[in-house]
């Protein structure tokens, strides 16, 4: 996902949830917690949205239809 966003999103289970966001958690331990349990990209579906996602200015449940990849 490295060449989609630097800032990709983790998804982890429900179970490790509380685990991951708590203050007790070393880094060391969240490391092992995303490699273990995070969701592959392989479980998504992706698809191109339009480039106005991005900007704060547009709103509207029609900003996640695919576009087709020509098309901004």
């Amino acid at each position: 996902m490295v060449d989609i966003h630097d800032r990709h999103p983790l998804v982890i289970t429900p179970d490790a949830v509380c685990e991951w966001l708590s203050a007790d958690t070393s880094p060391e331990r969240a490391e092992e917690i995303a490699h273990a349990v995070a969701l592959p990209e392989t479980a998504f579906t992706w698809y191109p949205v339009s480039r106005k996602v991005g900007n704060i200015h547009h709103q509207g449940s029609e900003l996640i239809y695919a576009i087709p990849e020509e098309n901004e």
